[in-house]
């Protein structure tokens, strides 16, 4: 990938470096974080960017697409959710991709019929699991619209590396 050359060093910082020095970063006091957030016009190269940087760490990638969770069955987005984290722990080390992260994990309370309320908090349940996970499990989204992402999600141990992709 051609440019974006701050993005690219913070995602290998972040992914690539703590499985290439397994062993350092096991005896250092430095917290890794498990997760982070590409933000960025539409088309700017999120996406490939977060499939680029996988490949590159040697990391098994597992993309979705927010609105493919989504199920109007109650209980069934929530199971998918739980789908994914249980597929990427089998598949670790594992870079998660979650696309068009703003349809998935929209700020809670906007959702007359609660299924994204629910997404939200099994999200958060993951990836605070995520530190606790038996295996390598990152985890990366990517919105053009940050500011209607739950704020829960962007705390520290969550998805706090954030990284603005321009064009």
């Amino acid at each position: 990938i051609g440019g974006l050359f701050k993005a690219k060093a913070k995602l290998i910082e972040t992914f690539e470096n703590p499985i290439k020095y397994r062993k350092i970063f096991e005896n250092s006091p430095i917290k890794i974080p498990k997760g982070g957030i590409l933000y960025g016009p539409t088309g700017c190269g999120k996406t490939l960017l977060g499939s680029a940087i996988a490949k590159k760490s040697n990391l098994n990638f597992i993309s979705v697409k927010g609105p493919e969770l989504l199920d109007k069955f109650i209980g069934a987005s929530e199971a998918a959710v739980r789908d994914v984290f249980a597929r990427a722990e089998t598949a670790s080390p594992c870079l998660v991709f979650f696309d068009e992260f703003e349809s998935l994990a929209p700020k809670r309370g906007k959702d007359a019929t609660g299924v994204t309320d629910r997404v939200v908090n099994q999200l958060l349940t993951f990836l605070d699991g995520v530190e606790v996970s038996k295996g390598e499990v990152f985890v990366l989204a990517a919105t053009s619209r940050i500011d209607m992402i739950d704020a829960a999600l962007l705390r520290p141990g969550r998805l706090d590396l954030k990284i603005e992709v321009g064009l």
